[in-house]
């Protein structure tokens, strides 16, 4: 009997969900074998990566929030929103240079020309003085 490992695969920094719903850093390993002419498989791992980055993924029309890494929930959003509202923000919204910057790069890409964003060194959002006045109003949708 032989026994054949046919193709082995690998993606890394890819981006799951664990069981409390936080977005977590992941490898997938791949390995098809087969086993005389008539048997096959399938074996695949998953791997969490364990680093100090932070993800966030989004939608890419709205940049509305699919998921994020509980430290930057913790960092920035726990005081204005609960985690069961994560998918209820657009990041366009919070940062509309984002807008601004994914309509340049369009445009820039369709003339075959590369973006330049040299023309900003720092960005400032700053809250009006009047903002804490409860949790329901800090939504970003």
């Amino acid at each position: 009997m032989n026994f054949h490992s046919l193709v082995k695969s690998s993606f890394s920094n890819l981006i799951a969900r664990n069981s409390k719903g936080w977005a977590i850093p992941v490898s997938v390993h791949f390995k098809t074998d087969t086993f005389g002419t008539d048997d096959c498989g399938l074996v695949g791992y998953i791997e969490r990566i364990h680093n100090s980055r932070s993800y966030i993924m989004t939608w890419e029309h709205d940049m509305k929030v699919e998921i994020m890494s509980k430290s930057i929930f913790e960092k920035i959003f726990k005081n204005y929103c609960s985690n069961l509202d994560l998918q209820r923000i657009y990041l366009i919204r919070i940062l509309p240079l984002l807008h601004y910057l994914e309509m340049q790069s369009t445009e820039m890409s369709k003339k075959g020309q590369t973006p330049n964003y040299n023309f900003f060194e720092t960005v400032a959002i700053l809250p009006k003085s009047n903002i804490k006045k409860g949790k329901e109003e800090y939504f970003f949708y």
